[in-house]
């Protein structure tokens, strides 16, 4: 008889989550009201959808557009980020 990892009980929810929140970000970026409020009505709560962000930043997949306090600040795709960056500096050019 050999021991493993015990059973969750539940699904990994973040795993989810995350793919979840890529998804709805792929079409443009969205504010965290837009994705809480996205993320209740795919059954995940705010927690969740905060941890979900929290670790797709960390893993430098997702950015926010204008900084995390920034009343307009947007949740986009990291590559969203890059492409606004370089037009705006070759439009300076």
């Amino acid at each position: 008889f050999v021991y493993g990892d015990a059973p969750s009980g539940e699904k990994n929810t973040l795993d989810e989550c995350k793919a979840w929140l890529l998804d709805l970000i792929s079409d443009g970026p969205v504010s965290s009201k837009e994705a809480l409020q996205a993320g209740e009505e795919a059954g995940y709560n705010r927690d969740t959808v905060f941890d979900a962000r929290a670790s797709l930043l960390s893993e430098n997949v997702i950015v926010n557009t204008k900084g995390t306090h920034h009343r307009g600040n947007k949740w986009a795709l990291h590559d969203y980020q890059e492409e606004s960056t370089e037009s705006t500096e070759s439009e300076t050019l």
